[in-house]
């Protein structure tokens, strides 16, 4: 997806307020509020692309919706992470994924590391844990009795999400310093 640094702003505007509609929504009993909210959203920033940056947009959310759902239903499957909100056994519930889904039209800001890879590993492995500390701390998640495990296993896994994240959906040929470049979903 081409973006402007405008459009850049709009879209991490735009998923700030699916962050929070989702995780305020699931603390107070509104776990369904963040889905439709994060939809409406998503439709609205994909509504001008061109076609096939839209279709890219359209499977890149799917694929980290899929992806994010397994690894949170993992971390939950071993006491890690426990979410609020109605969901099927053993799954994260769907506000979760829908922010992994939602992660997809920011990658861009992130095409800066795409060239160093390591200091995207640590800004996953840091930003991550921080994002999912403050779902805990609003009473959308807990996080296991000894919390610096779920910590760490956040860190671990956005440690290696991010990176790969840029490896997939960012072009490596693309000029990392002209927002006007950026293509989130991959190459052509």
């Amino acid at each position: 997806m081409k973006r402007a640094s405008l459009g850049t702003f709009f879209d991490v505007v735009c998923v700030q307020l699916g962050w929070w509609s989702c995780v305020l929504g699931a603390a107070n009993g509104l776990a369904p509020l963040g889905p439709v909210v994060v939809g409406v959203l998503f439709v609205v920033q994909t509504w001008g692309l061109p076609s096939s940056d839209r279709r890219r947009a359209w499977f890149g959310a799917l694929a980290l919706g899929v992806a994010g759902t397994i690894v949170d239903s993992i971390l939950g499957g071993l006491g890690l992470l426990s979410f609020e909100g109605k969901h099927i056994s053993g799954l994260s519930p769907l506000w979760m994924t829908v922010l992994w889904c939602h992660f997809v039209t920011v990658i861009p800001t992130f095409a800066v590391l795409r060239p160093r890879l390591p200091l995207a590993a640590l800004v996953g492995a840091v930003g991550a844990p921080l994002s999912y500390a403050g779902g805990v701390r609003l009473g959308a998640a807990s996080f296991c009795p000894e919390p610096w495990l779920s910590l760490m296993a956040l860190a671990l896994v956005w440690g290696v999400a991010l990176p790969w994240m840029l490896v997939v959906f960012v072009e490596p040929t693309r000029n990392f310093t002209d927002p006007q470049t950026l293509v989130a979903g991959g190459p052509g």
